[in-house]
């Protein structure tokens, strides 16, 4: 199933804190701190095979997801290309894939949600590893909001990726 599959009738992205209360984890106090955000990390060091590990997370205040992929160092290259001028219209709608099933996925599937230039990402997230020994993995999906300027804050840490450090690029809902 592609991710245009997967997300074909999802249009909006709704926040589902307006409705939590209370106290404890679920707290206004606490939901107020999670951000809606989308973290790509890793340090593109690899061992000789080409191959270097991504650290995905995404959360929005009700719900947060972390994976681990695999890929090649061009893979942030291959995101920036597929992100140029993201977004062009109001129906505008960017898919990428970082990683392969069975060793940790994640799907982002960038769209306006707007004709007023708001955007979100769907990020399906996909565990690397089979869950309690079953052939059956952990999966989230959870949708981080933002807008046009953020992306490119996001983009430009993109680009400043080096081999040999520790990189990491965020998306958040508005520019940090």
């Amino acid at each position: 199933m592609s991710s245009g599959d997967l997300h074909a009738d999802r249009r909006r992205c709704y926040p589902a804190a307006a409705m939590l209360s209370g106290s404890g984890p679920f707290s206004e106090n606490t939901l107020e701190r999670m951000k809606d955000q989308l973290i790509i990390s890793g340090n593109l060091d690899h061992d000789g095979d080409g191959l270097v590990r991504f650290r995905i997370t995404a959360e929005n205040p009700a719900f947060r997801g972390t994976t681990l992929t695999w890929g090649n160092e061009e893979r942030i290259s291959e995101l920036l290309s597929a992100l140029a001028g993201f977004p062009k219209t109001s129906s505008d709608r960017v898919e990428f894939v970082f990683g392969t099933p069975r060793t940790g996925v994640c799907r982002l599937e960038f769209q306006t949600v707007d004709s007023l230039g708001h955007c979100c990402v769907w990020v399906d997230l996909e565990a690397p590893y089979a869950s309690t020994g079953k052939d059956r993995f952990e999966h989230s999906l959870v949708c981080v909001k933002f807008v046009p300027a953020s992306l490119d804050e996001f983009c430009n840490h993109l680009r400043r990726f080096k081999r040999g450090r520790q990189n990491e690029a965020v998306l958040a809902k508005h520019a940090l």
